[in-house]
């Protein structure tokens, strides 16, 4: 049926005048129908509110901090520049670049943190593996260290993609001789400053957003997840093996579990977006005004000297 639909819309495009002009779109269909997304479903639901209630509850933190942050700053201090810095992490934070940095960083954070218990297994096992190939007494505290080394270099690779495509950190960069010990500080202020502004200005909207999308799939993951329990519950037409039929329980598992799930899952979602719009407009304005106050509070400091 979707294949037919696909091809009548192609054709109609094709046969309009109207469209000869037009560019070409990606198709993007839903997943609803596929049985491993639905499985999935559930999980991904419950991740994504929650993400959205952090990122909530992390908007209205950095908004509330923000000016505190100019007290830690040390006489002289280059006002305009400052403000400068200020400005262009606020802008940062409405650009596609970074956005695309933070969805790319989400992507690396989710994919870390997921398997970061394989790929530490594998990267501590060749290292008690090279130990004792140099006849080493203990291996503990060395495997301890290169866990820790791998996840702080992780952390910092992001920081640094992210920073990379953030106009204020090439500002303090061009002039750390003349901000000296404020470096660190105004780092930290403009990392503050871009993560606010992309939170309220984007992240807050697309996380809303897809969860009200996936909500508009959960009749249509319902349906696939019953139809899936429906054909691994049916017996088989020739005998199994022992194998197959602990993988048909353990898919089996997996679905029930996945079905069970829903009702909790979409009760959540949707009472986290019930007012995302409204709450959306609340952060915005608290960050405006947060960052009408840190430009104030600089000003100050130029005035006081």
């Amino acid at each position: 049926m979707k294949q037919f639909a696909r091809a009548m819309l192609v054709t109609l495009a094709a046969g309009s005048p109207a469209c000869a002009g037009q560019k070409l779109h990606p198709v993007m269909a839903s997943s609803a129908e596929s049985t491993p997304y639905a499985v999935g479903y559930p999980d991904d639901l419950e991740a994504t509110r929650g993400l959205l209630a952090e990122e909530k509850t992390q908007a209205q933190t950095l908004s509330a901090g923000l000016a505190a942050q100019t007290q830690e700053l040390k006489t002289p201090l280059d006002t305009e520049l400052a403000l400068r810095i200020v400005d262009a992490a606020d802008e940062a934070g409405e650009s596609e670049s970074y956005t695309r940095a933070r969805a790319q960083e989400r992507a690396v954070r989710e994919f870390w943190e997921e398997e970061r218990g394989p790929i530490g297994a594998r990267v501590n096992g060749a290292v008690q593996q090279k130990a004792s190939e140099a006849k080493c007494e203990s291996t503990e505290q060395l495997t301890s260290s290169v866990s820790y080394a791998l996840r702080e270099g992780v952390d910092k690779q992001l920081e640094r993609r992210l920073r990379s495509q953030n106009e204020a950190h090439l500002l303090i960069d061009r002039n750390k001789s003349s901000l000296g010990a404020n470096v660190p500080v105004l780092q930290k202020l403009a990392d503050d400053v871009t993560v606010n502004s992309y939170l309220v200005h984007n992240a807050l909207i697309e996380d809303a957003n897809r969860i009200s999308r996936m909500l508009a799939e959960r009749r249509t993951v319902e349906r696939t997840l019953d139809d899936a329990i429906e054909e691994e519950t049916r017996p088989p037409t020739a005998p199994q093996s022992a194998a197959e039929r602990k993988a048909s329980a353990e898919r089996l598992a997996a679905l029930t579990k996945a079905r069970d799930a829903l009702s909790s899952a979409s009760a959540n979602a949707e009472g986290e977006v019930k007012n995302a719009e409204e709450q959306t407009k609340t952060a915005q304005s608290e960050y405006d005004a947060a960052l009408s106050a840190l430009r104030d509070e600089l000003r100050k400091r130029s005035l006081a000297r």
